[in-house]
């Protein structure tokens, strides 16, 4: 597949296919169980509780992609067997999935959020000398939620919330707005008080150079907040926060990006740990019903 190029569910099908054979051949495999995720950071986090690693997780590019591979492997080809993870976005499966066994989705909306939610974040914090990780969590993700609120209601808008930045030879890409984006005098004043979803349309369409008409749809929105979202907008936003405030109070030097601290809290998750996860017992149940080996203790 050629960088940048956006694939089709049913192009994405056919990777599925070629991974799964491509696995099953060089493991000796009889079944090949692959797990097919949205993205590159939900593999990365992963590969280390499956059986065989990176080699057994494909990511294809959003919960749509996701989805589409399983329609199109409903009715399973002889050798393969495909596990599928998504973002909850707190709204769950939807109905035509619901009973789909093999759809599993994160407990908080993301699987960052999971990560604050199933408590690798307070043990890591607690490695890293905060003397109240849950204070610190619960003002993370205050100070993230108008941000994931925002981000929410411009996806419901088909509003981009991603802005260019160049990316060597491949030219100009979207890159994903994040709390950094912001500057310093903006997250300064939303660690010390939440900003309200005004505020915060303002300052993005600003750094994103909305037009008129865009501002429009994201502030007319009205988003009612269902119970996963006070469990976590978007994980990345409250990561993003803890970082900004661990920074602030000295527990991570000035120079720790909120990609070291996610893997400070990934490193803090353990194999036993993952299968006590509400997605780790799902893939569990899985590959259990598939008779197939997904996560490394039923490869040993």
């Amino acid at each position: 597949m050629s960088p940048g190029v956006e694939q089709t569910p049913s192009e994405w099908k056919r990777v599925a296919d070629s991974w799964a054979k491509h696995l099953r051949k060089i493991k000796g495999l009889d079944v090949a169980a692959v797990l097919v995720v949205e993205g590159k950071t939900d593999k990365e986090f992963l590969k280390r509780f499956c059986a065989y690693g990176a080699d057994q997780i494909l990511f294809v590019e959003g919960r749509i992609n996701v989805e589409g591979v399983l329609h199109f492997h409903r009715d399973e080809p002889n050798g393969h067997a495909f596990a599928f993870l998504t973002d909850c976005d707190g709204q769950g499966k939807q109905s035509l999935y619901e009973a789909e066994v093999a759809l599993v989705v994160t407990l908080g909306c993301d699987l960052e959020a999971d990560l604050f939610l199933e408590g690798a974040a307070d043990t890591a914090l607690s490695k890293l000398g905060a003397p109240d990780p849950l204070a610190l969590i619960a003002e993370a993700i205050e100070m993230s939620l108008p941000l994931s609120i925002v981000r929410r209601m411009a996806a419901k808008e088909n509003v981009g919330m991603k802005h260019p930045k160049k990316d060597g030879p491949r030219g100009y890409e979207p890159k994903r707005l994040a709390l950094a984006d912001l500057g310093e005098p903006v997250l300064g004043a939303w660690a010390a008080a939440t900003p309200t979803t005004p505020e915060v349309i303002t300052e993005i369409a600003e750094i994103l150079h909305w037009c008129e008409s865009d501002r429009a749809k994201v502030s007319g929105v009205v988003l009612e907040q269902p119970s996963e979202f006070a469990r976590l907008g978007c994980g990345k936003d409250a990561l993003d926060a803890l970082c900004y405030l661990c920074r602030n109070r000295g527990f991570l030097t000035d120079s720790c990006q909120p990609t070291d601290l996610r893997r400070e809290i990934e490193n803090a998750v353990s194999q036993t740990a993952f299968e006590s996860w509400e997605v780790g017992k799902r893939l569990s149940s899985w590959e259990r019903e598939k008779n197939v080996s997904l996560l490394s203790k039923l490869a040993e």
